[in-house]
């Protein structure tokens, strides 16, 4: 079942759309299964979750097992990010997310006028 977007996701589609994250295409709302993922790469095979309070609870952490234990034997891998995390780090969060992928993270800052020139 589709829900609306939360703020976290909002955010993260907005830095994931248009192939802004290093020129991977990801898409929204992605049916896999009998599952629908928040963001997936078909290139990396890579679901990308914005998780909230629900996710938390014994219940919600019984039911992600569950479903990450599918999209794995599925050939999908899962990132799993705090809702809430992700609004108050976003830096932190995306630089860990470059980490796992094995990225280099972006390019800092142009430097003063004049240097590195």
């Amino acid at each position: 079942m589709r829900t609306n977007p939360t703020g976290g996701e909002k955010l993260m589609w907005y830095i994931l759309r248009n192939k802004r994250f290093h020129g991977l295409k990801f898409r929204r709302q992605y049916n896999f299964g009998k599952h629908i993922l928040d963001f997936y790469c078909v290139r990396l095979k890579l679901a990308i979750e914005v998780d909230g309070p629900t996710h938390f609870t014994p219940k919600g952490l019984e039911k992600d097992r569950i479903r990450n234990k599918y999209l794995k034997q599925n050939g999908a891998n899962v990132y799993h990010i705090e809702h809430d995390r992700l609004l108050v780090n976003t830096d932190v969060v995306l630089e860990e997310l470059e980490l796992y992928l094995g990225l280099n993270s972006p390019h800092p800052d142009p430097p003063p006028m004049g240097e590195g020139a």
